[in-house]
C-alpha cells in the first residue's frame, strides 16, 4: 500500500529541517557560486525524509509507460526508496563494469526492450542525460521519460523539454521558497537572492 504523499510545502521544509537545502554562499568545485546547497545525496542518512522524497516522487510515474526505473549516478538512494514504494524494478548505472565492459554498466534484471524512466536527483543537463539515455538504448533500455526530485531552476530542465523530452519533478526551488519563508526556514532577503540567481542575475 502506498504511503500518504506529502505535499510540495511538506517536503520542502523536510528537506530545509534536515540540512539537505542550505542557502548562504557556496563555491562549486567548477568555481561557480550559488545561493543554495543542494545535498539529496546526504538523504541515506534521513530515513524519514528519504521516505517522503520517495512517496512525492512515485506519482510522477503515474501515466508513463515505464516498468523499469534507471537510477542515473547520485540517484541509487532515493531509486530504492521509490522501488519500494511503488513496487517497480531498478536497475542502476555502476562506475566500474564487471565483464563484458560497457554491456555492464547498467546493473539489474532487464531485458531488451524495457520502457524506462531515467530517475536523478537534479534534472540532468543534456549532456549528461544524452549520455546515460545513449548507454541505456545500447543495452536495451527505452528511455521514455526524466524525473527528478528537486529542480532548482537553473535551465536544465527547460533544456530538455526543448529537446522533446518528458521531464516531471516533485519539488521545484521557486516552488518551495514562500515555504520556507513562512516557516521562518528563509529571511526574505535570502529568498531575493535565490530567485535574482535563479532568474540569471550575478550572486
Amino acid at each position: 500500500m502506498r504511503g500518504e504523499i506529502p505535499t510540495a510545502d511538506g517536503l520542502a521544509r523536510a528537506l530545509a529541517d534536515a540540512g539537505l537545502i542550505q542557502f548562504g554562499r557556496f563555491v562549486r568545485p567548477d568555481g561557480d557560486v550559488w545561493p543554495v546547497a543542494i545535498h539529496l545525496d546526504w538523504l541515506p542518512s534521513y530515513p524519514d525524509v528519504l521516505r517522503q522524497v520517495a512517496r512525492a516522487v512515485a506519482p510522477l510515474l503515474d501515466g508513463l509507460r515505464a516498468d523499469r526505473v534507471l537510477a542515473a549516478p547520485g540517484a541509487l538512494a532515493v531509486g530504492v526508496a521509490l522501488s519500494l514504494e511503488r513496487g517497480i524494478p531498478l536497475v542502476y548505472t555502476v562506475s566500474e563494469p564487471r565483464g563484458a565492459g560497457e554491456a555492464y554498466a547498467i546493473e539489474g534484471a532487464y531485458d531488451v526492450g524495457h520502457p524506462t524512466a531515467l530517475l536523478s536527483t537534479l534534472p540532468l543537463d543534456p549532456a549528461q542525460a544524452a549520455d546515460l539515455i545513449g548507454l541505456a538504448k545500447r543495452v536495451g533500455l527505452d528511455v521514455q521519460a526524466l524525473i527528478a526530485v528537486l529542480d532548482p531552476g537553473r535551465g536544465a530542465r527547460a533544456a530538455l523539454e526543448a529537446q522533446g523530452w518528458t521531464v516531471r519533478v516533485a519539488l521545484t526551488l521557486d516552488g518551495a521558497l514562500p515555504a520556507l519563508e513562512a516557516a521562518g526556514a528563509l529571511p526574505p532577503a535570502m529568498s531575493a537572492r535565490v530567485r535574482a540567481w535563479m532568474a540569471g542575475s550575478s550572486e
